[in-house]
């Protein structure tokens, strides 16, 4: 990211007053063009995340996304308990993508999705924890050397892949459910022990 980046995200951290360490960034959303509602992890399991990490931190939670994921991230932090809401915000449609990898560069600990915002963590060595519910992290993991993977344990057949050119073998993805918010709770957990930004 530039320098121009940095100093914004930086600004906008400050003035939010999330100078608190440590900083989580979650991407709960995945693109439109690829069956996000196989790649998305439950809404409800979002929020509990966040209230669990929130809870046992001093720290802040950003969302990110789209302009058109706004209202997704919105209803996420809707389901916060309103003692802790006022230090989880969404950025979704806010930043520029100079901007967006500079917050991820901050950040202490990235939750995503499958997503192209997890890949571009690695551009930036990002510690992350991936949520893989419709494609095989084998192929499409992140590039992060601070990565944690998660998946179901059953996860032997992909709700899609490029071989049946992307189109859902499910309509619904129970996938998805199996994964609990303590699996990846412990994750982010173990990265912020090991693990400082590098901004």
């Amino acid at each position: 990211p530039s320098n121009a980046a940095r100093e914004s995200v930086m600004n906008t951290l400050g003035k939010l007053n999330f100078t608190h360490e440590p900083l989580f960034v979650i991407n709960s959303n995945a693109g439109k063009e690829l069956a996000p509602e196989l790649k998305r992890w439950p809404v409800e399991r979002w929020a509990e995340l966040t209230e669990k990490l929130l809870s046992s931190r001093k720290g802040n939670v950003i969302f990110t996304g789209a302009k058109s994921e706004m209202t997704h991230t919105e209803q996420i932090i809707s389901r916060i308990p309103k003692n802790l809401r006022s230090r989880a915000i969404s950025s979704a449609g806010e930043l520029s993508l100079d901007e967006l990898l500079a917050l991820l560069a901050r950040a202490s600990v990235f939750v995503t999705t499958d997503s192209g915002p997890m890949h571009l963590a690695g551009l930036v060595d990002a510690p992350l924890v991936g949520l893989f519910f419709a494609e095989t992290p084998i192929l499409y993991g992140p590039l992060s050397s601070r990565s944690r993977v998660i998946y179901p344990n059953f996860y032997s057949l992909p709700s899609f892949t490029v071989y049946t050119g992307k189109e859902p073998i499910v309509k619904e993805n129970k996938i998805a459910r199996q994964v609990s918010v303590d699996e990846v709770f412990r994750s982010a957990e173990e990265l912020l022990q090991s693990t400082a930004p590098v901004l």
